[in-house]
């Protein structure tokens, strides 16, 4: 994909998105602090960024237009069927 040039508004508006990534990663850390850390690394942060207290994380534009970044990889692994139903047997799933 084409990397949008500065003052369009794919520009701004990929720019927030990367920012609300962000913002989910800090809100996420404490229930799924691993999860946390690979949306962190792609989002290359380095470890004082990684440790904002959430009442100053809503920050639009914490990170900055033209920062590098990597795409995120998948955050779980998909579970088969036979997965599922094993789990639900073990733990007592109904639904």
């Amino acid at each position: 994909m084409p990397r949008p040039f500065p003052g369009t508004r794919l520009f701004a508006f990929r720019g927030r998105a990367v920012n609300l990534i962000r913002l989910y990663a800090l809100a996420a850390e404490p229930i799924l602090p691993f999860t946390a850390q690979r949306v962190f690394d792609a989002l290359k942060m380095a470890p004082e960024e990684r440790k904002v207290p959430l009442s100053r994380a809503v920050n639009l534009s914490a990170l900055a237009p033209g920062r590098p970044f990597e795409p995120i990889p998948p955050l779980f692994r998909r579970m088969d069927a036979a997965e599922v139903e094993r789990l639900k047997a073990r733990f007592g799933g109904n639904t």
